[in-house]
């Protein structure tokens, strides 16, 4: 592992045409120095992170703009990661209750707005993610936190039912749409399942990825990958307080392990779906 500094973000114009402004750069910094930032790399959730933030500052540079220059640890080949000791943690950030969409630049166009606005009015929550690489993989989100709605209370029972009072079927179709706008446009894309497992002091969250998946894969998965996904929950949180996030991908019917991630932002591998198999060393 190294220590490196970059800067991340400046208030000149950015080739997206976005401004981001000084105070909303003293607010990233000041999160970056309260909390773990995982580095991913070009925001692309298959691979474990390339590193981690360890805190930020805002400078002024010599033309009178400002930028958020980052303190990093890079991870590097072989590094094997040190006893967990605490310390800043991730933030997974509050879902509301009912269904959340995660959307970044490549479903906001004229395309998809219609079909955002429905799936809003239908009270579906709608968040924006922000990227500042020029051409990140195109990632859509779909999320909700099963804890709270007594999952762990009715393990037998359907794992949609929590989400069923919101029109699913409406919903999913919508969702659909909004994928198969972005496999018309022939680039790589990814569907995410993200469930809240566990709440603060000590959250965990499962990510499911499909790649590029067409609606067949999608409707198969819906059916197929429910029962994996609930024989999988017990094991996740069996591996303890200080796993974060797992990582899984969803590929012919199977659920392929991906990696995990601790709340200190330190990778591991998860080779099965067991926790006699997460490695400490990092990916």
């Amino acid at each position: 592992m190294y220590v490196m500094k970059r800067t991340i973000a400046t208030t000149h114009r950015d080739r997206h045409g976005d401004v981001i402004t000084r105070e909303a750069l003293e607010d990233m910094a000041e999160q970056a120095s309260r909390r773990c930032i995982p580095l991913m790399y070009e925001h692309d959730p298959r691979f474990p992170p390339v590193g981690r933030t360890l805190s930020a500052e805002v400078v002024r540079l010599p033309d009178g703009h400002h930028a958020l220059v980052a303190t990093s640890e890079m991870f590097e080949p072989g590094d094997v990661a040190p006893p967990f000791e605490g310390g800043p943690s991730i933030e997974l950030g509050k879902l509301a209750d009912g269904i959340n969409l995660v959307v970044d630049r490549s479903h906001l166009d004229e395309s998809n707005r219609e079909v955002l606005a429905e799936l809003a009015a239908q009270g579906v929550t709608i968040e924006r993610y922000a990227k500042k690489s020029l051409e990140p993989i195109s990632v859509l989100v779909l999320a909700f936190a099963i804890m709270a709605h007594g999952f762990f209370g009715k393990m037998g029972a359907d794992l949609w039912d929590a989400v069923r009072d919101a029109d699913w079927s409406a919903v999913w179709t919508r969702v659909r749409k909004l994928l198969s706008h972005r496999r018309r446009t022939g680039s790589e894309f990814l569907f995410v399942l993200e469930l809240r497992l566990r709440d603060d002091p000590h959250p965990l969250a499962l990510s499911v990825i499909l790649d590029s998946p067409t609606d067949e894969e999608l409707d198969d998965f819906m059916v197929s990958g429910e029962p994996l996904i609930r024989e999988m929950i017990p094991h996740l949180l069996a591996l303890g307080d200080e796993v974060t996030k797992a990582v899984v991908r969803y590929e012919r019917g199977e659920l392929r392990p991906g990696y995990v991630i601790r709340s200190d932002g330190y990778p591991g591998q998860l080779e099965r779906i067991n926790p006699e198999e997460l490695a400490s060393g990092l990916s």
